[in-house]
């Protein structure tokens, strides 16, 4: 994936796990209820995470919300679960394949699901 802009993304990640935590409901009424800190550093300098439900070091779904810099690549990976993303602000541009080919991909703007 390419993000022309910044932008920022919400991911959904769920694996079938036994004590994944059912039924708990979560309520962020807007940015302002959303708690930003610095990405982990596998993910580019200036990059914000901010974990909206569940636990990610942990068994079953989460939700986060990720802001990247402006003109970040996405390098070609793999995910063990199942993962959703709601582009929220920028530009994404998604492409599948094993390796980054500039002249390939979609454009998606704000409210973008994949």
């Amino acid at each position: 994936m390419r993000l022309r802009q910044s932008c920022c993304l919400v991911l959904f990640l769920a694996c079938l796990a036994p004590d994944a935590r059912a039924g708990e409901m979560v309520m962020a009424t807007g940015d302002d209820a959303v708690q930003w800190r610095a990405a982990p550093p596998s993910l580019p300098t200036g990059s914000e995470i901010s974990i909206i439900a569940g636990d990610p070091d942990k068994p079953g779904p989460f939700t986060l919300r990720l802001r990247f810099p402006p003109n970040y690549v996405i390098a070609p990976h793999t995910h063990a679960t199942d993962e959703s993303v709601t582009l929220l602000s920028g530009t994404l541009v998604h492409d599948m394949g094993k390796t980054i080919d500039a002249s390939r991909g979609q454009s998606l703007r704000p409210g973008a699901f994949l």
